[in-house]
This record gives structure tokens, sequence and C-alpha cells, in this order.
């Protein structure tokens, strides 16, 4: 209200009356305060506006209706578009369209709520290519309260992006070697384990029953063994073994193949396997599966219980022939066949097919001894004949007769045991057979004497050694038999064992060289990553120098952490020279020089004194400063932390001339 008085006084002056007018003026004094608002906002967004444009990152506006109403000038040269381009909705055109639902949804949830908001997005630069970017909006709000709509800042992250997607790729790439590695591990491991089964016993039945147990749980929830064999001129397959942690389904198996043996007219299973000698492996077995062959209600009800899931089916076979078929089964574990598994079951069935035709072998040449027997009794001509197939046998063969001396050695045993026929025939088996335990060197029990003793099958120990007639020592393995007449009696012992040795000897090499590779993988990234450090440091202490020229005493200490930069950095090309396979980088120098440098480093500052002891006439050697220095290093520094309270430290040096050698030196000079 604006108000207007007027005073009127009567003849003597005194105030007869007053006369007022009023006028409202609410709504003239509200638009001039729009007035000067509205002109502190334009200069307010004409400072904003300026101070944008000038921002060297992407920065946006948008008003209440949810539209672009502002982009600065980093924006646009960014996306390479006009004003008119990019605002309303326009800016979304630029948005990767792998990216732009949930880029639209982020933005309008945000605007929604009225809260602030974060996300990364893809958006087109001028040249058509996509780069990373991180959008930050901030809800705006008049001084009223009312709601503006959203000021927001982006940022170029696609370097960071990539970087971190490489590191991802690594560490998968990493992960992947690892696991392929222990799988590695795992395969070979099998392998060795099923080997040494495979080597306990010339009964090829119970040598593959035992595989067949080997194989559950590891590699199968349940595993089986067929064999062919010949009836009334036909092949027929009988189930030797199958194998389950629960007995009833390993008795419900048995009594599947009972029932419903193979199909020789199906197009899989162990009779294609006979046919083409090629593998088989179903990675999945459904109901649709089942369902597809011709299978009666009852067979198929066993098939169920028995919860099917992947199979593997791989011929064994030796010299070309197919004898029969391993199968392993994933039931009730719920793990699928891979194809790494299938290679791991060929390369075991391919070990027991050598391990059953030696057992055949070495059967045919009982057959061969019972049938001479029964064609004659003399055991001279008997022991004549045998000898013919023993010495077509690869491996090394003794027999001998009911008191354990030599009857026969194949050319084989000749070779292994240094003994020919005709010196070790009537010899005590022990003088010819002479074993020992590889690590104990204790003499090893006879196996013919365990043999008689026991009228069993034996195999040799591990670590079993055989030293020759001269001296030579081989590592064996294999096993001893009965040898019986016709009525069962035993007559003798057949021996029959083959020189490991190479074998085993690969076989720790094998090891050693993935040890080391592993080892070198590690050694090779901590120096990499360490070496990596140590340039920063170096560069630090040169900036460092550059600054304190004026303190000499800075400088000092500076460069003595210079040379230790060097010293670690010496220790870092160690371990790459490690990793790498490589041999040491050895000079010929002096050491005293190494000696004194690396002593004073390590005690400097301490309370432990040193002092040398080292020869004037002093050989020059070769030698690899940055390991010597690290042995030098590690020395002082223990002597140092065992004296606390001080002391002194005495380093002394001189020339040595081994005369003979000394383990681990040859003879020859030394300091």
């Amino acid at each position: 209200m604006q108000a207007h008085g007027e005073v009127i006084l009567n003849a003597k002056g005194e105030v007869e009356r007053m006369i007022g007018t009023g006028q409202d003026i609410t709504e003239q004094m509200r638009l001039e305060r729009i007035a000067r608002e509205a002109e502190a906002v334009r200069k307010s967004e004409e400072h904003f506006r300026a101070l944008a444009d000038s921002a060297p990152v992407l920065i946006w506006m948008s008003d209440a209706s949810k539209g672009v109403t502002y982009l600065n000038r980093s924006w646009l040269d960014f996306t390479g578009r006009s004003v008119e381009q990019e605002c309303g909705a326009g800016w979304s055109e630029g948005v990767h369209p792998d990216d732009l639902d949930e880029c639209l949804a982020t933005y309008h949830g945000a605007f929604d709520a009225r809260r602030e908001f974060r996300m990364e997005y893809r958006l087109r630069r001028y040249d058509g290519a996509y780069r990373w970017v991180f959008d930050h909006g901030i809800p705006r709000y008049a001084a009223t309260g009312e709601f503006l709509g959203y000021l927001g800042s982006c940022i170029d992250i696609h370097d960071r992006k990539q970087a971190e997607e490489e590191r991802a790729r690594l560490l998968a790439a990493e992960q992947a070697a690892r696991l392929e590695s222990e799988a590695v591990r795992k395969h070979l491991s099998f392998l060795v384990e099923a080997s040494a089964v495979l080597s306990q016993s010339l009964d090829y039945e119970a040598t593959l029953a035992n595989v067949a147990r080997l194989c559950v749980p590891s590699l199968a929830d349940w595993a089986a063994i067929d064999m062919v064999e010949e009836r009334d001129g036909a092949q027929q397959l009988r189930r030797v073994k199958v194998v389950h942690s629960d007995p009833a389904k390993e008795r419900l198996a048995f009594e599947l193949h009972r029932r419903y043996p193979p199909d020789p007219t199906q197009p899989v299973g162990a009779w294609q396997i006979l046919r083409t000698g090629a593998p088989e492996r179903i990675e999945t077995i459904g109901d649709e599966l089942l369902a597809g062959a011709a299978y009666d209600a009852e067979h198929l009800r066993i098939l169920r219980d028995l919860q099917l899931r992947s199979y593997i089916g791989v011929p064994l076979a030796s010299r070309g022939r197919v004898f029969g078929v391993l199968t392993l089964v994933m039931a009730e574990s719920g793990r699928n066949y891979s194809e790494a598994d299938l290679v791991l079951a060929r390369d075991l069935a391919q070990r027991c097919g050598i391990a059953v035709d030696k057992a055949l072998l070495f059967h045919a040449a009982q057959t061969e001894i019972a049938e001479r027997q029964r064609a004659e009794e003399a055991l001279a001509n008997e022991t004549e004949r045998l000898a013919v197939t023993l010495y077509s046998i690869g491996d090394g063969v003794i027999t001998t007769d009911i008191e354990g001396k030599v009857v026969l050695l194949n050319h084989i045993a000749e070779e292994l045991t240094g003994w020919m026929q005709d010196q070790a025939v009537g010899q005590p088996v022990d003088k010819v057979f002479n074993i020992v335990n590889e690590k104990t060197r204790e003499v090893c029990e006879s196996p013919v004497a365990r043999v008689l003793a026991s009228g069993e099958i034996v195999g040799l120990a591990n670590h079993t050694a055989l030293i020759a007639k001269n001296g030579r020592e081989r590592a064996i393995a294999d096993s001893g038999a009965p040898i019986r007449d016709k009525r069962g009696r035993i007559i003798g012992v057949v021996l029959v064992f083959r020189d490991v040795t190479e074998q085993q000897r690969m076989e720790q090499e094998l090891t050693k060289a993935r040890n080391l590779e592993a080892i070198g993988l590690l050694a090779g990234g901590i120096a990499h990553d360490f070496n990596n450090i140590l340039t920063a440091i170096l560069g630090n202490i040169a900036l460092a120098k550059m600054y304190g020229e004026s303190n000499e005493k800075i400088n000092e200490v500076l460069s003595e952490a210079e040379q230790a930069f060097w010293r670690a950095r010496a220790l870092t090309q160690q371990l790459l020279t490690f990793a790498k396979g490589g041999a040491p980088i050895k000079r010929t120098a002096s050491i005293r020089e190494l000696l004194v440098d690396t002593t004073s480093f390590v005690l400097r500052g301490s309370t432990v004194r040193y002092e040398f002891d080292i020869a004037e006439d002093l050989w020059p050697a070769d030698f690899d400063a940055g390991q010597i220095s690290q042995v030098i290093n590690n020395l002082v520094l223990n002597s140092k932390q065992a004296m606390p309270d001080g002391g002194i430290v005495t380093l002394r040096a001189r020339n040595v001339n081994l005369e003979a050698a000394q383990i681990p030196l040859r003879a020859g000079p030394y300091i």
C-alpha cells in the first residue's frame, strides 16, 4: 500500500482535519521483484555459460520437461554436432545403441525421483568412434524451491575402461592357464597311478578290475569293463567288472548287462566301438535320447534308476586288435564329460591295452609251458621249448626250479643281469637276480621265495634296483608267478621284469621341467613389477638430486640411495635371467671392491662396525656381480641382526687351490 496525506489548519493555525489517499502497489512491487530476479538469473546464466564454454569437460543442462537446453562448447566439439541437433532429446542419438536403454532408464528414474545420478555409457565422437564417458547429473532448484532441471558434466574415461578390460582379459587368460596347468597335472597324476596299478599283476582281468576301481570316483560315478570272447564261432561281450560306490547300483548295472546285453545293431555303444575302434562321448544323456532308442519299459526304468547323465566308451586294444571296451558313466555327481575327459580315458585305455597284451603274452607263455609239460614229461625238453617262446618276449625272463635255482634266462635277462645262460643255470636265483632297494640299499626279499611260499603272483616293490654282474645298476619293475604242472603243483617260478630306469628319469625330468617353468613364470612376473617400481624410485631420486644441488649432505645420501637402486635392479635382473632360462651374466673382476661397497652400505648408520682382512694377491674371478652382492648382503645383514647392541663384523678373503674334488666343487682354484 502506498499512502498520501494532507493537513488542513483553521484560522488559529490549529489542525482542523486531515485528508489522505491510499493506493495498492502490491502487483507493481511483485513485477519489479520478478524483473530484478530475471535480470539476476540472466546475468548468472551468462556467467555460467561463459565459464562452462571454457571448461575442458562436457557440460549440459536440462529443464523440468526432461529436455536438454544447453551444451557447452566442449560437448559440441566432442560430438561434432550443432546445438539444435543436440538439444532436446537429440543428445541421445549419440549414445551407443547397446547402452541407450540403460542410459535413458537411469536418467528418467533419477529425474522422477529428483535425485543425483551417475552413469557410464559410450558416446559417439565427431569422427564416428564411440568413447566411454562418465556422466554425473545434479538436480537444480530455484530460490523458491521449484525444480528447474539438471546440471551435468561428462568426462572421457575411455582409456581407463580399455585398461580395465585388458586387465580383466589378462586375468581371465591367467586363470585359464592355471586351470589348464592343473588339469594337465591331474591328468598325468592319474595316469601315473593307473600305470602303477597295471604293473602290479599279470592277471589281466584282475588288473582291469583294479583300473575300473581307480576310475571311481575320480573319473566316473561308475565304470565297467567288457571283454570280447569267441563262442560257437561268434563274438560275444562278457562283462568282466562293474564298479560303483553304491553296491546296490553296482548290482543293478550288472543285472542290466545280463538282462539286456549290448545290441550289435545299435549305432552307438560297445559294438559300434568294437566295429570302428573309435571312442565315443555323449556329453548329456537326456530323456529324449533314452526314449529315442528301442528300449522296453523295464529296460528304460533301470536306465533311469541308474541316473545316467554323461557317457564315455573307449576301446581296449593292442597291436591293432580291439579286445574290449572301457565304459565310464557320470550319474548322480551331476558332472558332464568334456573333450579333456575323453583324452584322459583314451590315454588310460592305451595303457590298459599294453598291460593286457603283456599279460596275455605271459599267459600264452604259461599255456605253452603247460602244453609242453603234457606233451613231454621231461623237464629238460619242456624248458628248451619254453625258451623259444620266452626269447621272443621284450622283457627279461628268468625261470627257476622248486629249489630256487636258475633254469633259464632269455636274452633280455642276460643283458640286464650280465649273466649268460650257461653261467647262470644251476645258480641260486638271488645270486643272478641281485635286487636292492634304491633308497635304503637294503637287499630285497627274493620274489622267488615269496612266490614259492604263497603260491600266488607277486609284484616287485617300488624303488627296486637290479645290480648286474658288472656292477651296473638299473631300476626295474614287474612280477613273478608260479609254474605249475598238470596236477596244479608248483614246479618252479618265472620272473618277468623290465628296465624302467629311463622311464623314471624322463618322468622325473618332466616333473622338474614343469616346476621350473611355473617358478620361472612367477619370478618373471615379480621381476617385471619390481622393475616398474624401481624405475619410479630412480626417477624421484634424480629429481631430488636436481632440487637439492646446493646441499652436499642430501646429495650424498641420495647417491647412496641410487647405489641401492642399482643393487636392487641387479637382483631383478637375476630373477629375469632365471625366468627366461638363461645363465648368470659372469664377468672377470676383483671381488675386493664388491665386498667393501656391499658391507659399508648394509652397516651404514648402525652400531655394528666392520673390518676387512683381504689378501693382497687376491685373484680376479668369474662371477655375476648382482648374485654375489646379494649373498654378501644377506650374510652381513644376518650378522648385523645378531648383534643388536653393536659389535664388529670381520670379512676375510683368501685364495684356495683345491687339489682334489670336494662335493659339490671340482678340483681347481677358488676364492
